[in-house]
């Protein structure tokens, strides 16, 4: 496995209050750097999107559901229908968030002949407590660690 040269990726996380206009701004982006949209407001999205070769991103509340639909329970909106019973499958929702993240930034930094140079994963949950940011920035670390491990490099 090979780290490509010049290629670079940023995470984005984006935090706030439910309903605080997280999941917009990121379907903005996105929709913005697919070449959609051509509102005036979206002129700045089209700016940071142009940054960037490839743009993803990681709904906690959609990955959280994925888990609950795994226990048959189908009609969960978010984390406020999350009965204390769904405790476990929404630390599992936040383990594969993670697991998720490490997955596009290995496809994203190995040489595959299909390489983009630049990615955007944007994290998109509130992260109100610290160590739920801290795990992001971790679960990066980590991976930069290992990549420049497997390469022969240190970082």
């Amino acid at each position: 496995m090979h780290v490509e040269e010049g290629s670079f990726a940023v995470c984005l996380l984006l935090c706030g209050l439910p309903g605080s206009g997280k999941s917009t701004f990121a379907r903005d982006v996105a929709s913005a750097g697919a070449g959609q949209g051509s509102q005036q407001r979206d002129v700045s999205l089209k700016v940071l999107s142009s940054k960037f070769d490839q743009i993803d991103s990681i709904e906690y509340d959609k990955v959280a559901r994925n888990e609950l639909d795994q226990q048959q329970r189908p009609n969960c909106g978010g984390f406020e229908e999350f009965e204390s019973n769904d405790l476990e499958a929404w630390r599992r929702s936040r383990t594969k968030a993670l697991e998720i993240l490490t997955q596009k930034l290995d496809a994203h930094f190995t040489t595959d002949g299909s390489h983009s140079e630049s990615l955007l994963v944007m994290l998109d949950d509130n992260f109100h407590l610290r160590s739920m940011r801290r795990d992001v920035y971790r679960t990066c670390q980590n991976f930069l660690k290992q990549q420049y491990a497997l390469d022969g490099r240190i970082p």
